[in-house]
């Protein structure tokens, strides 16, 4: 049995061992004489436990938060779901492809896809490739200008010279850049490139050919109108072990949330649009949750172009003011399965001039936080414990006794069926599902306001005893209602405990 279910299972699971303590007593050195005829009894079991003992057996992914006033919740957390600066940039040209500048002032376009518009950007990596060809017979200087290229205020300017030709083949000259450091300034997303060719004579001319190429290009900034084009961020699955055990009867709870955490070092804002979200039932039904912010996203803020660097945080919860989430989580939840896209810039708004460093990102986590504060009916789980009694001839008869101090809101309701190996039920431990925890009275807010004690006797015949030491596996079934047989909701707190008390009075032959 996971022992990290809840707080609903673990009054059952202290129950199952309270019994199971008493099958492994092996001697008799603790018992003292009730009567002349040869009759004992014995302490089995002692123990007081609160929900905050079993807080270490939780998973990573799930954990236990206290507030103040000891109102505990349960969170189940998702994967993180991350989108890097790398998808967005890849989304610019990496290569423009050789351009043949056709005059001594010619402008060549910088295709930039879809609805992007860049006002600069930072290189931190690429190359641009200058070839040229002089079919002259003077050696030719020329001086080379990019006019949207610029270093500490001073355009890209290139230098060189290229032999004669001999008047039958051109020749060729070639001049590499290294493009680390310089900005583009792109407002026109296009390169202007100018040159002038002088001829050994002084005389201006042209050149046979010219080409300029980009390739390898990489960025640490870029600022200008991101655009709108969405991005998958990606799909994760949450499980919830709240009802791994579960057969049957309804849990509500008052106020559960499925929290949308955020962290956006993007300077545009981000609309996450849910593709859907839904919620996976124990008995194998797709149930969606409904929300206006799932059909129209939800907002994630971003840092200002004056918070370059910075990374704003954004934290928006489905609830059941806004969605459908009381319904649904209600219903036996063992999952949540979504899918999330973000889209930039959703309103549009071509004022709003973002920016993107090399290191940006949107992380995204969702997280399910079910308070303990709630109702519960009927709500049953099942489960098998191996066991081995060992041999106890001299036992006769056999009375137990159990003594429950209920500080909790919670009433269990217990059945224990013995089991031979093969499987078959030999007997029970009651005649009928019996109350063996009366759940503590509660106030109007459903805050407790004194234990409740329930004393249960358990008489076992030496013909039931011959029947139950043969027992190879219990089978637990255990019902948890909340005051009230569920019809009031209830706070379960940290502080919140039960004690057990168990002994057993025989006879011996």
């Amino acid at each position: 049995m996971n022992k990290s279910i809840t707080f609903l299972f673990f009054v059952g699971l202290l129950f199952s061992t309270c019994w199971l303590a008493c099958n492994k007593i092996d001697d008799l050195n603790q018992a003292t004489i009730e009567q002349a005829n040869a009759e004992f009894a014995i302490p089995l079991f002692n123990s007081s436990i609160s929900f905050q003992n079993i807080i270490d057996n939780f998973d990573e992914n799930t954990f236990l938060t206290v507030d103040p006033d000891g109102l505990m919740r349960l969170n189940y957390k998702g994967d993180v779901l991350k989108v890097g600066s790398e998808d967005l940039f890849d989304a610019l040209v990496t290569l423009v492809p050789p351009q043949q500048i056709l005059d001594t002032n010619f402008v060549t376009e910088y295709d930039i896809p879809g609805s992007i518009d860049i006002d600069f950007l930072d290189f931190k990596n690429g190359t641009m490739y200058l070839a040229f060809q002089n079919n002259h017979t003077q050696a030719v200087d020329v001086d080379v200008y990019i006019d949207e290229v610029e270093k500490d205020g001073q355009i890209l300017y290139r230098q060189l010279s290229i032999d004669a030709s001999d008047g039958t083949e051109a020749v060729q000259a070639f001049d590499i850049i290294d493009l680390e450091g310089w900005r583009w300034n792109s407002l026109n997303d296009q390169f202007t490139v100018r040159y002038e060719a002088i001829k050994a004579d002084g005389q201006r001319d042209t050149l046979s050919e010219v080409y300029v190429t980009l390739a390898n290009l990489e960025y640490s900034y870029a600022e200008g109108y991101l655009g709108n084009d969405i991005y998958p961020i990606g799909r994760d699955t949450i499980e919830i072990d709240f009802f791994d055990n579960w057969t049957r009867g309804d849990v509500y709870f008052e106020d559960p949330k499925i929290q949308l955490t955020a962290f956006n070092s993007f300077g545009f804002p981000l609309d996450g649009q849910f593709e859907e979200i839904l919620i996976r039932t124990v008995e194998d039904e797709l149930i969606p949750l409904e929300s206006e912010f799932v059909t129209n996203g939800v907002y994630i803020d971003y840092p200002r172009l004056n918070e370059v660097g910075e990374v704003v945080e954004t934290y928006f919860s489905f609830d059941k003011e806004n969605s459908n989430i009381r319904e649904v989580l209600g219903a036996g939840p063992v999952a949540i399965d979504y899918r999330l896209d973000g889209e930039p810039n959703p309103n549009f708004d071509e004022t709003i001039r973002g920016f993107m460093l090399d290191t940006s990102e949107i992380r995204v986590q969702l997280e399910v936080e079910l308070p303990i504060y709630g109702s519960a009916s009927g709500f049953a789980v099942r489960d098998t414990f191996e066991v081995d009694f060992g041999t106890y001839d001299q036992v006769e008869q056999a009375e137990f006794k159990l003594i429950s101090d209920n500080n909790m809101p919670l009433s269990v309701d217990v059945q224990l069926y013995f089991t031979n190996e093969q499987g078959q039920v030999i007997d029970s431990l009651l005649s009928t599902t019996e109350r063996v925890v009366d759940a503590a009275p509660v106030n109007e807010n459903g805050m407790v306001t004194n234990a409740n004690t329930t004393t249960l006797f358990i008489p076992i015949t030496a013909e039931r005893l011959d029947k139950i030491l043969a027992t190879k596996k219990i089978i637990l079934q255990t019902a948890f209602s909340t005051t009230n047989d569920g019809n009031t909701s209830v706070r379960v707190l940290a502080d919140h405990d039960v004690n057990v008390r168990m002994g057993v009075k025989f006879g011996l032959e």
